[in-house]
């Protein structure tokens, strides 16, 4: 039973650990209602794509439980309920002599059915999910020949195909340059506007992620901590540098981040504040 009724994914006290080591992820706890469009910031390392293996079903908690839909993921069995979009287009073999086209079909695999051929009703999804990212016109392209941003939106395309309410998408921007970046923003913003989809993303995006989530999750050392996506906002815009005359090139924040770090710098800038490069990675200006 959620205790958030309106969630579709709740996560509560999850804690992971690979064999005796220390925890990656400890009482870890949060939830994502129908429609939010939610993002996971954290640095290298931190357990980001650990805890969507998690939410996945790909592996399994020490303690704690994750329910999506509902259900407990152990035992959750309608997955064409959730898209998911892997880190990196190299998912997706380039080199491979496929279409476009024959990708997407393929992903309908459980619709279609064992030896039999794709009806015209599968092929008229593929092209209704190919316009919704923009790349019907390469409809029978062959992989090899696309570009980067490009090929992330056959595998976001890939993911819509079977009709989620839910996508997880894994670092959407890795490899792909700043242009692409802003289309697929934009793209993944009006299908969670438009459509209603609910959006769950891993990301190092934070400028993307504080204009466009309406939930932050902020991972560092194991926890988690919910940040507000104006207060993000206002730490980057007002990310600066010491005075030059202290020759430190570290970007400092203006106040104490969520990840629960103390900033005692001691260098004064010349805002009046005292500020932390201290930080192991911190996504609020500081590696340690």
């Amino acid at each position: 039973m959620l205790d958030n009724p309106s969630a579709i994914l709740e996560v509560t006290h999850l804690t992971f650990s690979y064999r005796r080591e220390m925890p990656i992820l400890e009482d870890v706890s949060f939830s994502v209602s129908e429609g939010d469009f939610a993002a996971i910031i954290g640095s290298n390392g931190a357990g980001k794509s650990t805890l969507l293996k998690l939410l996945l079903n790909q592996l399994s908690p020490n303690s704690g439980s994750v329910q999506i839909f509902g259900s407990e993921v152990g035992g959750f069995r309608n997955w064409s309920r959730v898209g998911y979009v892997p880190q990196g287009h190299s998912y997706l073999n380039s080199d491979f002599p496929a279409v476009v086209e024959e990708v997407l079909l393929a992903h309908q695999f459980p619709q279609i059915g064992l030896f039999c051929r794709a009806r015209q009703e599968h092929r008229d999804r593929v092209c209704e999910v190919l316009a919704l990212v923009d790349m019907e016109a390469y409809r029978t392209a062959r992989l090899g020949t696309l570009s980067g941003g490009q090929l992330q939106r056959v595998l976001i395309a890939r993911a819509l195909v079977n009709r989620p309410e839910l996508l997880i998408l894994d670092e959407p921007t890795n490899g792909i340059d700043v242009q692409n970046s802003h289309v697929l923003y934009d793209l993944l913003n009006r299908l969670n506007r438009e459509l209603k989809l609910t959006i769950l993303m891993v990301t190092h995006d934070l400028v993307h992620a504080s204009t466009f989530a309406q939930k932050i999750f902020c991972i560092e050392q194991g926890n988690l901590a919910v940040v507000a996506p104006e207060e993000l906002h206002h730490e980057l815009r007002h990310r600066h540098r010491h005075p030059l005359k202290e020759k430190c090139e570290h970007f400092l924040t203006l106040k104490e981040c969520p990840c629960n770090f103390q900033h005692e710098c001691g260098y004064d800038c010349e805002h009046g504040h005292e500020h932390d490069h201290g930080h192991d990675s911190c996504h609020y200006g500081g590696t340690r």
